[in-house]
């Protein structure tokens, strides 16, 4: 008996890019890049070849929609799944997606995260993890002249979730006007007994958590 892996870099992962830059009205530009690997590659390789026009039309305005209310393409979709890993991009402008109040200027990162999805506070019985799961998620933003002091914003850290089901690890960086972040995410098949959910939730309260998502800035 014996276990058949994916070679490195080559296993399910789904790694997404956004680049930002915030001007001094909160008006952004967006830029979102996914690359898809393993079975998901393949899934959306046929999906996207598939796709009729019109109906391709649709997805991308959806796809657009869903990053925040206001938003508007500022360059088509474009998909490519003759290379790998398959990659969809496209970019977007919100006049408002930050807040400016004041001296400060605040807004949300486009995106949620989370490792273990968690339904209730509580476990009788143990927590099957029965997945593998690998997420990147890495963003650029270029800040406003008028506010680049980072008050609040995504820390670096590693958690740690217990029987060996998953990691986060989180690298946050400023230089200048340029500030980035990368979040790791890596889950793995296992079982979570009763007492050890707790710190599963745990886990989950840190990424959900508003500093985690959040940016404010200062004068």
């Amino acid at each position: 008996m014996g276990t058949i892996k994916a070679a490195r870099g080559d296993e399910n992962r789904l790694a997404s890019s956004y680049r930002m830059s915030v001007d001094d009205t909160g008006k952004v530009r967006m830029e979102i890049r996914r690359e898809y690997s393993g079975i998901e590659y393949g899934a959306k390789n046929k999906f996207f070849s598939e796709l009729p026009p019109e109906e391709r039309k649709r997805y991308f305005q959806e796809a657009v929609s869903q990053v925040a209310q206001g938003a508007r393409p500022v360059s088509d979709l474009t998909t490519n799944f003759d290379g790998y890993p398959g990659v969809e991009q496209f970019a977007v402008e919100i006049d408002h997606y930050a807040v400016v109040d004041g001296k400060y200027l605040y807004f949300d990162l486009p995106y949620t995260l989370s490792l273990f999805p968690t339904y209730t506070d509580r476990h009788t019985l143990p927590l099957l993890i029965g997945a593998a799961r690998l997420e990147t998620v890495h963003t650029e933003i270029k800040l406003p002249a008028g506010f680049r002091r980072v008050v609040i914003a995504p820390r670096n850290e590693d958690l740690v979730a217990p029987s060996g089901a998953g990691t986060v690890h989180v690298a946050a960086k400023v230089a200048g006007r340029d500030w980035s972040v990368t979040q790791d995410l890596s889950a793995k098949p296992s079982v979570v007994a009763p007492e050890e959910y707790s710190a599963i939730l745990s886990v989950e309260s840190v990424l959900e958590n508003e500093s985690a998502r959040l940016l404010l800035l200062e004068h």
